[in-house]
């Protein structure tokens, strides 16, 4: 049998590092004896990938290679084109098993084979099936690339994810009639799930924690060694608080987001509103560097720190960690304020306190689903006051958090646990009834 797993991103950002190794993971749990790979937009650095596990490039990276060179006026066409020529010959494969490949020295052979080779498909977890607006070229390549599994007629899991918020009624169609056809699916949150229902989803959807959750972890005298290389105190200070940010509004350019600004005010005020106490010490992470400069934390970490006076008592770890070691830097924290979701999910799944800077509902939704609600705010309506509010509220309520995520947690890892069972029986019963 050959399992593969769609739409990995990149290594340089931990999270998606941590979804890649965990759906790996839950995917050789439900088939030990299969031949997995994945495909994955960006696979440098090779060598912080799994190992022992091939990867191909994604259809996404085929077409940006293909039309790089084109005219900006003839771009849209070719993608059109190669959109309709990838659909045409899955259903032609699907209806009379006819394999129509370009020249065997063409990317592409090498890509499609992967796909009609294929006995499982599984698409990866995250937050990608989300549409900023109703023409979404990257929303219908995105979609695209997990569709072909089921154009072709083979059985597609959709492994727990965040879904939406999807503009455009054609693309809100294409969701639901991905998630209507796919074997299993899961949310990742109660909000996504009721997404599903609400734009025309018919079959079950399954609510299971992000697969992160489970992310493991280097030993903490590791992980001590490695901040001691970064920031070594006398002794501990009383409070020490980590950070991590990011330019969402470069990264999601369709977004419409216009607040960056605000949102960085917002953290230098928040920075100088913790200076201001005793004895505590503030951490600044880079929790994804890559694979672009728009998706580097660095850049506007850099530029946060540029800006506060030199007594400010803050490090910047400027490196490019991988989950575990984060992870386990999270769990040496007494808080964190975390915009990447991922960050928030390392900690609190460390029994870190954390208070969320959320961005679309993945954030809202995870927060909500863990009973943290309340420690959580929208980066659309960001200012210092109710950013230095939620803080403070935060730090009152770390008891109160720490209890909650010791009780709640292992039920979650436990419903993880039970994952690689239920995708082993959903497909087993769909490849009986396919034959």
């Amino acid at each position: 049998m050959k399992v593969l797993l769609l739409n990995a991103h990149s290594p340089q950002n931990a999270g998606d590092l941590a979804l890649l190794e965990q759906s790996l993971a839950h995917l050789q749990a439900a088939f030990p004896h299969a031949d997995l790979s994945y495909v994955i937009n960006q696979p440098e650095p090779a060598a912080w990938l799994p190992a022992n596990v091939p990867y191909i490039r994604s259809i996404h990276e085929h077409k940006t290679n293909l039309i790089k060179d084109a005219p900006k006026s003839r771009r849209k066409w070719l993608m059109l084109g190669l959109a309709i020529w990838l659909v045409s010959i899955s259903l032609i494969y699907r209806w009379t098993g006819l394999k129509l490949r370009p020249r065997a020295t063409s990317a592409w052979r090498e890509l499609l084979d992967h796909y009609f080779e294929a006995d499982v498909t599984a698409a990866i977890g995250g937050g990608y099936l989300y549409a900023t607006k109703a023409f979404d070229l990257n929303y219908i390549w995105v979609w695209l690339g997990v569709a072909l599994p089921v154009l072709m007629g083979k059985p597609l899991v959709l492994l727990p994810q965040s879904f939406g918020p999807v503009t455009g009624k054609l693309n809100q169609l294409l969701l639901a009639w991905l998630v209507n056809r796919s074997v299993l699916a899961y949310a990742r949150e109660e909000r996504s799930q009721q997404y599903l229902y609400n734009i025309g989803v018919n079959q079950p959807v399954h609510v299971v924690p992000d697969v992160a959750f489970n992310c493991p972890t280097v030993e903490p005298a590791q992980a001590e060694a490695y901040l001691a290389r970064w920031w070594q105190p006398a002794k501990r200070p009383a409070l020490v608080v980590g950070l991590t940010a990011m330019d969402f509004g470069i990264q999601h350019p369709g977004s419409g987001f216009s607040h960056g600004q605000r949102y960085e005010q917002a953290l230098l005020d928040l920075i100088q509103h913790i200076s201001q106490r005793n004895d505590v010490h503030i951490l600044v992470f880079a929790q994804c560097v890559g694979a672009s400069e728009a998706e580097d934390d660095r850049v506007v970490a850099r530029r946060l720190l540029a800006q506060l006076p030199a007594e400010t008592p803050i490090t910047f770890i400027d490196d490019r960690l991988q989950p575990a070691m984060l992870k386990q830097l999270y769990s040496q924290l007494d808080l964190l304020v975390a915009t990447r979701l991922h960050s928030a999910i390392f900690a609190l799944s460390s029994n870190t306190p954390s208070f969320v800077i959320g961005y679309l509902h993945k954030s809202a939704g995870v927060m909500q689903m863990l009973g943290l609600a309340d420690y959580q705010i929208p980066i659309e309506s960001i200012e210092s006051a109710n950013l230095i509010s939620a803080f403070d509220q935060t730090v009152a309520a770390r008891s109160l958090i720490k209890s909650l995520m010791h009780s709640t947690i292992p039920s979650l890892q436990s419903q993880l646990a039970r994952l690689p069972s239920q995708i082993r029986a959903a497909v087993g019963n769909w490849l009986r009834g396919a034959k």
